[in-house]
């Protein structure tokens, strides 16, 4: 005939809830981690993706734009095209700047972003790697 002291099972329950409980933090704090990193190779991508886009703007789009723009300006003047084909190529001028600046502010959001999830400066005044120059 044994007998067993109360407490001996509660001391056992207790022990195994402060175990599961660390467990369980350990599990949460893994999980944080791998949602930061998966979050961190998201952003970079975009950002990578969106300075791409900006490059393209800088050096294709608004170049070939703004020559269009001057070379209908220049029949206009010359009276080789009208006047609504004038107004169309400015349209179409600023509507290649109006997607550049929206672009711009997209991927200035972004750094913003990966800097609050670094939690350091990434960027200055004069942009990353130059695209904001």
């Amino acid at each position: 005939n044994a007998t067993f002291p109360l407490w001996f099972w509660k001391n056992s329950a207790e022990s195994s809830h402060a175990s599961a409980k660390a467990l369980s933090e350990e599990y949460r704090y893994q999980d944080l981690q791998l949602k930061m990193v998966a979050k961190f190779r998201a952003l970079k991508a975009r950002l990578e993706k969106m300075e791409k886009t900006l490059v393209i703007y800088k050096t294709t789009l608004m170049p070939q734009a703004e020559g269009a723009y001057r070379s209908t300006r220049s029949g206009y003047k010359a009276g080789k095209t009208t006047f609504l084909n004038l107004l169309d190529s400015e349209r179409s001028l600023y509507k290649v700047k109006q997607d550049y600046f929206k672009a711009l502010n997209h991927f200035v959001e972004a750094v913003t972003e990966m800097e609050s999830l670094l939690g350091q400066p990434i960027s200055s005044l004069y942009g990353v790697k130059g695209v904001l120059q």
